[in-house]
């Protein structure tokens, strides 16, 4: 007996709540983009200009003091998401490396990273 009333309440619930949400769905909105909201924050810009200084002048100190313990190099290998992975993979006092042209690359395009 308890299921049917449970059964009942749930089909209820369903034949009321999903015509509310199919009226109140975005239509004609069309797309809805991001809110770039990051010049409001102050401390966010004034890193984002450190970062770029550090960058374009291989200031490896800066890069060191900002990654992250848990930094996520690999998606398959929990094991080698950590810092020391991260300074092996890359070698931060060689100017040509893949981290520095990447991180040129991403800052130069307004921090968004698109493969060519």
């Amino acid at each position: 007996m308890k299921i049917r009333f449970y059964l009942l309440i749930f089909l209820l619930s369903i034949s009321i709540i999903s015509p509310v949400f199919s009226q109140t769905e975005l239509k004609g909105w069309g797309k809805i983009y991001p809110k770039d909201e990051s010049s409001a924050d102050k401390s966010f810009s004034e890193f984002l200009i450190d970062l770029k200084i550090a960058v374009n002048n291989y200031h490896v100190n800066f890069i060191e003091g900002i990654i992250s313990p848990v930094i996520e190099l690999e998606y398959d290998n929990s094991f080698r998401n950590n810092y020391q992975s991260f300074m092996n993979k890359y070698n931060l006092r060689d100017s040509l490396n893949e981290f520095w042209t990447s991180a040129k690359k991403i800052l130069s395009n307004g921090s968004i990273h698109q493969k060519v």
